[in-house]
């Protein structure tokens, strides 16, 4: 946290004994959302959609990070140097059993979207160094199914094929090849020995 928010001064100011206070907040702004704001995450979300069938808008968050330097006034921080990770709660009402939660963030206009880094149901864990606005996105359970381009829950970055991480099916599909060459070099050296033998 101190490598990726506070400027060399800043660290100066708390070697000299001063206190400096970071907070985060995270506030539902689904009625106030700005407009340039809204536009850019509903452009995220059709180009999306191509990768991952049915995402959706739950709510639209403002995830803001201010700094304090002794007993000064509180200030906006839009960025950070290095990605800290942010819990965030997801609302009762959004809780669903299989529902698989995204965060799409617009910042200076452009879109980026998220993927979650826990497997608690009750948050999101994201990775960060922007501040503004954001939406929490979900994939309803049972709407990506086998072979449709769902994500998996597994590394929340390949598709799924049959319900399973496309790295496991390639683990899977090195192994039994891996498998098929040992055995065809074992019985090579093994008829090379038998001929060698013969001799």
């Amino acid at each position: 946290m101190v490598n990726a928010v506070l400027a060399p001064e800043q660290v100066q100011f708390i070697n000299d004994g001063e206190n400096i206070e970071v907070r985060i907040d995270v506030k539902d702004i689904s009625e106030t959302v700005a407009g340039q704001d809204q536009e850019v995450i509903e452009s995220g979300l059709t180009q999306y959609r191509e990768q991952i069938p049915g995402l959706t808008i739950g709510m639209y968050a403002d995830i803001s990070m201010f700094i304090r330097m002794g007993q000064g006034d509180w200030e906006a921080v839009t960025s950070t140097k290095e990605p800290i990770e942010v819990v965030i709660g997801i609302p009762e009402e959004f809780r669903q059993h299989g529902r698989e939660f995204y965060i799409i963030r617009s910042h200076e206009g452009e879109y980026t979207l998220l993927t979650d880094m826990d497997d608690d149901p009750e948050t999101i864990t994201i990775s960060t160094d922007m501040f503004s606005a954001y939406a929490i996105a979900y994939v309803e359970a049972g709407k990506n199914g086998a072979g449709d381009g769902a994500r998996c829950g597994l590394c929340h970055i390949c598709p799924t094929y049959l319900g399973i991480c496309c790295f496991v099916w390639l683990a899977i599909i090195l192994l039994a090849v891996l498998t098929v060459v040992l055995v065809v070099l074992r019985r090579r050296k093994e008829g090379a020995g038998k001929t060698g033998i013969g001799i």
